[in-house]
């Protein structure tokens, strides 16, 4: 009979003897020399980096996405609100020479310089006799390569307002013919 080879068990004995110790280091908490608790894998080391780098990139890129809408809005209103100013300009005064010097007067009051992204502001003012009619349309850039493949590059921007002519004079004659109907012309 051969027999038994001691090393084999004396080495089972000193894994469960390392295992056993490991265990105990774990429960007090203690730390081995490169600063990680006992037992904890290495694996685990640049997940943080990984996932701020991550969460940082989403984060600009929604930030910047957010900030691309809010000019595109903050545009569209200012153009809006300039067509309107520049329509009801006219529409307040009695001769055709004075609503188109008024419609002019406003038209060159409009400034490229109060949009924030917009570029090729282009406009038509026409007044006629019974209304005032302001077109202006302008495009708004959009960064980026699937931007400019399904848009062009750029999203236009088009406004338009009429405005009904109003003769104060005849007004105030309806007004007050009006008056004299309801009253039957006592004063």
């Amino acid at each position: 009979m051969k027999k038994k080879d001691p090393a084999p068990c004396h080495a089972r004995r000193r894994e469960h003897w390392v295992e056993g110790d490991k265990r105990e280091k774990e429960e007090r908490g203690e730390k081995s020399e490169d600063g990680r608790k006992i037992g904890e894998s290495g694996s685990m080391k640049g997940s943080y980096t990984v996932e701020a780098a991550v969460v940082v990139s989403v984060t600009i890129l929604v930030l910047a996405s957010l900030l691309l809408c809010i000019f595109f809005i903050h545009d569209r209103a200012v153009l809006q609100s300039m067509v309107c100013e520049t329509a009801l300009a006219g529409s307040g005064f009695a001769t055709e020479a004075e609503r188109k010097e008024a419609v002019s007067a406003a038209s060159g009051q409009i400034r490229k310089g109060r949009f924030l992204g917009s570029r090729s502001l282009s406009g038509n003012v026409s007044a006629g006799e019974k209304e005032v009619t302001a077109v202006w349309s302008m495009e708004y850039p959009l960064p980026g390569f699937a931007a400019r493949y399904f848009s062009g590059g750029s999203l236009r921007i088009s406004r338009s307002w009429t405005s009904r002519i109003q003769d104060p004079a005849d007004m105030i004659r309806k007004i007050k013919g009006a008056g004299e109907l309801l009253t039957g012309g006592e004063k």
